[in-house]
């Protein structure tokens, strides 16, 4: 029996993708609007070549790379996905950097947030980098004025806490999140 091969990563949508997705890199003939291209022979020669654009988030070469590895998944692949899918349930996506600003400490710097009415959102979302070593994510109901900090390797009460405090911070300092402290 010969031993088993590995796939070669691609990545097609059997749909055609939504408008915000640029594609990149399409091959002739390729029946997919998102991209088609076949990304093994790609993924480690130019780690900063573009391969897609999802709203204003470039996902490379090396981010790729994340997902047919054992390396950590970058922040860019995290928020790309999570851009998609808003899109779906009209949510809003914080970066990486403003979630885990939000939740460890209640701001978000001068220059990273550009301010935004978010209540017109059902959902606001951000991955949260805890620790400098796994990911976790700030998940906001806008309807049921309900917060979620999600760790898969469960969150101790006093940390739940602090991301709640700290929530309730950032909102008091915008008029159209009042309501959400």
């Amino acid at each position: 029996m010969p031993p088993p091969t590995q796939p070669s990563p691609s990545f097609m949508l059997s749909q055609p993708a939504p408008s915000f997705i640029e594609p990149k890199n399409k091959e002739p003939g390729c029946s997919s609007s998102f991209m088609c291209s076949t990304v093994n022979n790609n993924i480690t020669t130019d780690p900063y070549k573009e391969v897609v654009r999802i709203d204003s988030i470039t996902v490379l070469n090396k981010d790729l790379n994340s997902l047919s590895s054992s390396n950590w998944l970058t922040d860019t692949v995290i928020e790309a996905y999570l851009t998609i899918i808003s899109k779906k349930f009209n949510a809003y996506v914080f970066s990486s950097k403003i979630a885990t600003s939000i939740c460890t400490d209640g701001t978000t710097g001068p220059s990273i947030y550009k301010p935004r009415n978010l209540s017109e959102y059902n959902y606001m979302l951000g991955p949260v980098f805890k620790n400098n070593n796994h990911w976790t994510l700030l998940f906001v109901n806008v309807k049921t004025l309900q917060v979620f900090y999600i760790d898969p390797f469960g969150a101790l009460d006093y940390e739940v806490e602090r991301v709640l405090m700290n929530w309730t911070k950032f909102c008091s300092k915008r008029a159209g999140l009042k309501k959400l402290k």
